[in-house]
């Protein structure tokens, strides 16, 4: 789950250069992917991931480590660690529970209309 976004934000030299049509494929794949999931299930992860309080526990979610992202951000804003490691902390849970909650929303959706159209307002919203 975490593996191809963070490869993504971690393959630039800074945040800001970020592709914003990578990014976004990258989140339309991931919620389709939730989508599959039941909603008992999904429920149980977000409540799970809203309730972590380390990296340690993030990373049960994913099937990388976090410590690298830790480190860009790190450097990339010239905190501390142990600021870099909470800014991690939010940015992936902010991230992840919105997919989460947007799978909830889009499960059964098989329509490409559909995708598409999310990826548009992803690709037009962060190019705002």
């Amino acid at each position: 789950m975490f593996v191809a976004l963070i490869f993504l934000l971690l393959s630039n030299n800074s945040f800001a250069e970020v592709d914003e049509y990578q990014f976004c494929q990258v989140q339309i794949d991931s919620v389709k992917k939730f989508s599959l999931m039941s909603l008992k299930d999904l429920l149980s992860l977000k409540k799970s991931i809203a309730l972590a309080t380390s990296i340690e526990e993030l990373n049960k979610f994913g099937s990388s480590d976090l410590a690298p992202m830790v480190v860009a951000i790190q450097e990339h804003q010239k905190i501390s660690k142990k600021a870099a490691v909470q800014a991690t902390i939010k940015l992936i849970k902010g991230l992840v529970i919105e997919q989460i909650s947007l799978a909830i929303n889009l499960q059964g959706i098989k329509s490409e209309k559909v995708w598409d159209l999310l990826f548009d307002k992803c690709v037009k919203n962060n190019l705002d």
